[in-house]
């Protein structure tokens, strides 16, 4: 019986929470950026050619009205490479098979290389210089 009552108990106390919650307003946080964070290996004597497309994916980016990724060398940890993708739409991004930035940078990808697949190819290019890599998603706040 008292397992019962804390069971009832515990379900009213839930329903009330649940209440509560449905009352608070959602605000968004214009302080915050996300980041898709790639870790990269690059497969030997491949780095030049790793550089001249990162570098044509950030004038695509720049062309999009997006900011360019950020390409870190890495002095410790597991991996060579840290790459830092901003998520224009933050995490709602992930909510999309093509999001809006995605479909914005490609666009603007093929204007800048003439085809759709020329971008592919550059694409499939990029990923045949990577050796190995795994990937996180994180963001950042502005200073209050």
């Amino acid at each position: 019986m008292k397992l019962m009552k804390t069971a009832v108990l515990a379900t009213v106390t839930l329903g009330l929470s649940v209440s509560a919650h449905a009352q608070v307003e959602m605000k968004e946080d214009p302080g915050r950026s996300a980041y898709r964070i790639l870790y990269l290996e690059i497969e030997d004597g491949k780095w030049d050619r790793f550089e001249e497309i990162a570098k044509i994916m950030n004038e695509i980016s720049v062309e999009a009205g997006q900011k360019p990724a950020t390409i870190m060398h890495m002095n410790s940890g597991d991996w060579p490479v840290m790459v830092m993708i901003p998520m224009e739409g933050g995490m709602a991004e992930m909510d999309y098979s093509i999001s809006p930035t995605g479909a914005a940078w490609r666009n603007a990808g093929i204007k800048k290389l003439g085809s759709k697949e020329e971008l592919e190819a550059l694409d499939k290019e990029m990923g045949e210089l990577i050796a190995s890599s795994t990937s996180e998603l994180g963001h950042t706040h502005a200073p209050k």
